[in-house]
């Protein structure tokens, strides 16, 4: 619903005031308070990092859907499937600029890769609309990412990375880089979680030249 993809949302607010609980009760830097999320978690990060960018300074979207693409159920299973999506153009009016590492496989049978590129696409438009130039920066050779699928990163004039797109070739609708035995995660090259963290810290994507 529309309600809930905004700044206070009923589910959104429920989410920020755990991260409030958190803060208050343990000693936390609060520059480095980072979401992210699988498909419909996936989905909330997006609406959290762009609806409260002074409360998360970074977001990860695996396999999820981008803010305002659907308004129902109807439309929610329209854009899985990868047909259009339904955009609320106030939402893309008040989206944050918010670093954004988006994870998606192209053999994603339950929401569709064009959804992923969706997730780039507005969180580069958000960048730019707060005045920041970005640029598309090529992968380096012999990463793990360009073995594996689609590697893309945008950066800032001083060199941020900003966004950061991994299409995994084969990937499913699962966590990439856990076990097959475990429900919905998927033995591949590329480690989800190993990827979350070195974007959140600032760090290069997996290089396995650099051993």
């Amino acid at each position: 619903m529309p309600a809930e993809q905004v700044r206070g949302g009923r589910e959104p607010d429920l989410i920020v005031g755990i991260v409030g609980a958190i803060a208050a009760e343990f000693v936390i830097d609060k520059t480095r308070v980072f979401i992210g999320g699988l498909s419909a978690g996936a989905s909330m990060a997006v609406i959290l990092g762009q609806s409260y960018p002074e409360i998360f300074s970074a977001v990860a979207a695996h396999s999820g859907l981008p803010r305002g693409a659907a308004c129902d159920v109807k439309s929610a299973f329209a854009v899985m499937r990868g047909n259009a999506a339904v955009h609320d153009r106030s939402l893309e009016r008040n989206s944050s600029p918010m670093r954004t590492l988006v994870i998606h496989g192209d053999a994603d049978g339950t929401v569709h890769e064009t959804n992923g590129r969706a997730i780039t696409k507005q969180a580069i438009a958000a960048i730019k609309k707060a005045k920041v130039n970005v640029s598309k920066r090529r992968p380096l050779s012999g990463s793990v990412t360009t073995k594996s699928g689609r590697f893309t990163e945008f950066v800032d004039d001083q060199g941020l990375v900003v966004v950061r797109e991994l299409i995994v070739s084969g990937g499913t609708h699962a966590w990439f880089g856990g076990s097959n035995l475990g429900s919905f995660t998927q033995d591949c090259d590329l480690n989800a979680s190993n990827e979350l963290i070195r974007f959140f810290l600032d760090l290069p994507a997996y290089d396995s030249s650099r051993k």
